[in-house]
């Protein structure tokens, strides 16, 4: 009997040792696997880390092979661009030239020279009489209103959006411009876009006549010691009803006339009456002449008028 019970507690006890050997190694066996799982989510952040460095130098090396497509293009078309404009004056030669310059060269590594010549009507005559188009004398125009009709009719134009140019990344401001200032090329694309409407207004003045400092508002040409001396553009042309609206919102601002406006400037008839009323009275009386832009450059230059109520680039 003793015998038996004996032999019972020794498998009991073999029982619960074997029990706490397997169940150890079931706690070991767990902790190692989750160590390998550790190990392996270690790797796969690694492996993705690699993944998106060699994206992105593959990106880079793609960059670089496009950036130096472009280079050779430019560098085998002659670094040198050609842009006709109607407007602007001086300024290519006094700021766009070498900011254009400097632009490119940090853009494409080379430093294109800019060329900027006059546009006007007559050379669609010009070039016609002549046997060329545009392409013969410029890469890049900026046509005005009256000349631009008659050009695009003539076929001078070519696609601005090309596939190429899209995919070689040159367009990138193009393609930030509404669809609705685009003109459509009339076998598709884009020939061209409308980049402005009317420009800013202005006042220039012979300082060795008039002190600056009096003329702070369109109101101001009123006073007396300018009388005979303003010269402007005529109110039944557009540029001279720009400056008349302008001297209308000023009148309403200072309440020197009964009249409201919304922005963009738009009021009633009334109002308009009631500015010209004014204007009449206390502006006309120092009207030199209503001219166009190049009677007011000679009588600005001999002293005959001494303020100018002109508009964007003629300043």
């Amino acid at each position: 009997m003793e015998r038996d019970v004996l032999i019972s507690l020794a498998v009991a006890v073999l029982a619960v040792i074997i029990a706490s050997a397997t169940l150890f190694q079931v706690f070991s066996l767990s902790s190692q696997i989750q160590g390998l799982t550790a190990d392996i989510e270690s790797l796969k952040g690694k492996i993705e880390t690699l993944e998106s460095d060699v994206a992105e130098l593959k990106g880079e090396a793609e960059e670089r092979a496009q950036l130096e497509k472009i280079r050779n293009a430019i560098l085998a078309e002659g670094a040198e661009v050609v842009v006709m404009s109607w407007g602007y004056g001086g300024l290519w030669e006094a700021k766009f030239k070498d900011a254009f310059a400097e632009y490119t060269s940090k853009k494409y590594g080379v430093p294109i020279r800019l060329t900027w010549i006059e546009h006007y009507i007559e050379h669609i005559d010009e070039l016609r009489l002549a046997g060329k188009t545009l392409a013969d004398i410029c890469d890049v125009i900026e046509a005005e209103e009256d000349s631009w009709f008659a050009e695009s009719k003539l076929g001078w134009f070519d696609v601005i959006d090309k596939k190429e140019y899209v995919d070689m990344g040159l367009l990138d401001n193009f393609l930030k411009v509404p669809d609705y200032q685009k003109v459509p090329h009339p076998e598709g694309g884009t020939m061209g876009v409308a980049c402005q409407g009317f420009e800013w207004l202005g006042i220039i003045v012979r300082r060795d006549k008039v002190d600056p400092s009096k003329i702070k508002s369109w109101i101001d040409l009123s006073n007396p010691e300018f009388r005979g001396r303003v010269i402007t553009y005529s109110v039944a042309e557009v540029r001279g009803q720009m400056i008349f609206l302008g001297i209308t919102k000023a009148l309403i601002d200072k309440k020197l006339i009964e009249g409201s406006y919304t922005l963009p400037f738009k009021t009633d008839k009334q109002t308009l009456i009631n500015a010209m009323k004014w204007y009449k009275e206390n502006i006309y009386p120092n009207i030199h002449s209503y001219v166009g832009t190049g009677e007011m450059r000679t009588l600005m230059q001999s002293g005959d008028a001494w303020i100018c109520c002109t508009w964007g680039v003629y300043s």
